[in-house]
């Protein structure tokens, strides 16, 4: 797994699939399997919020940027 940016970027164009796996995992987040309109998969992460019962969940998307 990546540790500089480096490894990151060398990662990214290997797998694009797999890079995005490891960006949720950093914010301690998981790949859902549920596909979603453009054929992507959401990350996903729950958490508590004080004074609420059920859990929260955030949703994150990574889009690529054409250079």
């Amino acid at each position: 797994m990546p540790r500089y940016f480096e490894g990151e970027l060398d990662l990214w164009k290997r797998d694009k699939y797999h890079f995005q796996k490891w960006m949720v995992e950093q914010v301690d987040g998981f790949v859902t399997m549920k596909g979603t309109a453009d054929g992507r998969n959401d990350g996903r992460r729950y958490f508590n919020v004080p004074k609420h019962e059920e859990l929260q969940r955030l949703i994150g998307r990574s889009k690529a940027i054409k250079t």
